[in-house]
Order: C-alpha cells, then sequence, then structure tokens
C-alpha cells in the first residue's frame, strides 16, 4: 500500500492540469461572448443589416494563426446576386462545400432578407471552417479554409 507522501506530486500535477483546463475553458467562453454582438430587435431595417455585418465579421474574422490552405484561391471565384433567401442559401452552401470562394451580392434583396441571409452565413462558417469579408456597402466573400 502507498502513502499520500508517494502520491502527492501526482496529485498536484493533476489539480493543476485540471485548473489550468478550467481556466483556459472559462477563457475561450468569455472570448465567444464578447465578440458577438446581438441587433436590437425592432430597429430599421438598414440599421439591422449593418448591425448583422459587422457581427458576422467580428465573429468570422481571419485569424493568422488557422493555418488555411492558399490552393482554395486557385478555384474561380462564384458570384451570385440572389434575389430571395431560399435561392441564396441553396447556391452558397453548394458552392462553398465544393471549395469554391464564394461572393455573395445583397443588392437585389430586400433589407431583411439580406441581414437573414448574413446571419445564415455567419452560422454557416461557425459550422464549417472558413471566413467572412466584406467586400462592399452590399458584398460579401465567403472563403473557405481548406477543401
Amino acid at each position: 500500500m502507498t502513502t499520500l507522501a508517494a502520491w502527492g506530486p501526482t496529485l498536484v500535477m493533476l489539480l493543476v492540469v485540471l485548473l489550468a483546463a478550467i481556466i483556459i475553458v472559462r477563457t475561450a467562453a468569455g472570448r465567444s461572448r464578447t465578440r458577438y454582438e446581438f441587433s436590437a430587435i425592432g430597429g430599421s431595417s438598414g440599421d439591422s443589416l449593418r448591425a448583422a455585418l459587422g457581427s458576422a465579421e467580428s465573429v468570422n474574422a481571419y485569424e493568422a494563426g488557422s493555418g488555411g490552405d492558399p490552393s482554395v484561391h486557385l478555384k474561380p471565384i462564384v458570384r451570385i446576386t440572389p434575389v430571395s433567401y431560399r435561392e441564396a442559401v441553396v447556391e452558397i452552401t453548394r458552392h462553398f462545400k465544393e471549395g469554391y470562394v464564394v461572393s455573395v451580392d445583397l443588392g437585389r434583396m430586400s433589407n431583411d432578407q439580406a441581414t437573414r441571409l448574413v446571419d445564415f452565413c455567419s452560422g454557416f462558417l461557425l459550422g464549417s471552417s472558413g471566413w467572412l469579408f466584406r467586400a462592399a456597402d452590399r458584398v460579401i466573400v465567403l472563403t473557405p479554409t481548406k477543401m
């Protein structure tokens, strides 16, 4: 049978590792909470689109340490100008999953549908791996990190 003195260093290391894991998890959870800003309900349509674009950019911003695959940029850019939300969702997901950079012009959509589409793209990129950039006031670009 071993004594507490024999287990002492092992127990101390176990406590240090558990404490470090708790700190890392809390820090990551706090960082993700502060990066996303919710748009106010009941604001004007232009304000909600602007808020959605800002939030999507901050949540899906490029991170230098993420190590994307540069070969993805060798494919042509798929440009879409959707009229409806449903049409856009189908086209964006299809081309993005094939590894293409997708440029979405929101100019022909209403502000409400454009806001909804930006929120969809932001959530889609959180589930997939990729980045979202705003190329112009009503143009966003979705870039996959790897094939």
